[in-house]
């Protein structure tokens, strides 16, 4: 597998890029697996890791503040908002983008957005209040007025449908069109949600797994063909070949979740209760890897699956 010419990479759906994948070989001190290769392409995608707007973000949003007890690198952000009667309440704020979704399927790639972001926050241990959305179209009155108003009808659609059934407020957002976002739309949604900081739950496994045996529990819906390559298809250029990445975009299912969301609740109830130490973590687009690995590395352990 040395030295793999970019042409092979393409062939086996990799976005790696040659420099990438000798950073890898690098690491591993030897030769990566078609397994390995498939791996470090969801982790080190667009959507997992940021790889170019991560430096962006550093320069221009700040993230340390008296206020802010947890900052980057958790399922969500968590900034001190007030105290009441002794106790301390946080605002749990998350943020993400779900443009290339959305700009090959309107409805659902808008949907798993919101869907993907209010679980960021329910993961932390917080009540969801409400979610924001900014948006970015296309010119409805230019050459490609026909698709862009669909993608229009589409994002709003998969907004407002996913939010309502899961009883979820839209609080506020912006809108903007111009012609640059004819074939790349931007859909960024925002989640936001209230709790005790005492009973924020972290995105990582425990310190009391040092001293005894944790297990991963998983839960969501059942898994089917769609969603497959979500992750990486953040780090492609959907330009002209939108049909052939439909498969990527995951089918949303916003009743499921509703009760998902409800049973989560009641267990973390219970556990509080009992005293459980726990880690929670939303398994998004990047999958059972992304999810264990993240968790376990966070906690500063490793895992076995």
């Amino acid at each position: 597998m040395k030295d793999l010419p970019q042409e092979r990479l393409n062939g086996i759906e990799l976005n790696l890029t040659p420099e990438e994948i000798a950073k890898l070989r690098k690491a591993l001190g030897r030769e990566p697996s078609v397994c390995e290769l498939v791996l470090f392409d969801i982790m080190w995608s667009e959507h997992c890791s940021y790889k170019s707007s991560r430096k962006v973000l550093r320069r221009y949003l700040p993230a340390h503040s008296s206020r802010v007890v947890i900052g980057p690198g958790e399922d969500a952000g968590v900034v001190r908002l007030a105290r009441w009667n002794g106790r301390s309440f946080v605002l749990v704020v998350a943020h993400e983008s779900h443009n290339h979704p959305s700009q090959i399927l309107p409805v659902e790639g808008a949907a798993t957005g919101i869907g993907g972001i209010v679980r960021d926050v329910y993961c932390m241990g917080a009540d969801v209040i409400g979610v924001m959305d900014s948006l970015r179209f296309g010119d409805p009155f230019g050459e490609n007025a026909e698709q862009v108003k669909e993608i229009v009808n589409g994002v709003i659609r998969g907004i407002w449908e996913y939010a309502n059934a899961l009883g979820v407020p839209n609080l506020g957002g912006d809108v903007f069109f111009d012609r640059r976002y004819d074939e790349n739309c931007l859909v960024n949604v925002i989640a936001i949600g209230i709790a005790e900081e005492q009973e924020i739950i972290r995105s990582r496994v425990p310190p009391a797994a040092r001293d005894e045996p944790y297990d991963y529990i998983i839960v969501g819906k059942p898994t089917d063909r769609s969603g497959l390559g979500g992750a990486t298809l953040a780090s492609r250029i959907i330009e002209g070949g939108a049909e052939r990445n439909v498969g990527a975009v995951q089918i949303h299912d916003p009743f499921l979740k509703r009760v998902l969301t409800e049973a989560t609740k009641a267990v973390l109830t219970f556990l509080r209760k009992s005293g459980v130490e726990i880690g929670f973590k939303d398994l998004g687009a990047g999958g059972i890897a992304c999810a264990i690995s993240e968790m376990a590395s966070a906690g500063g352990f490793g895992a076995e699956v």
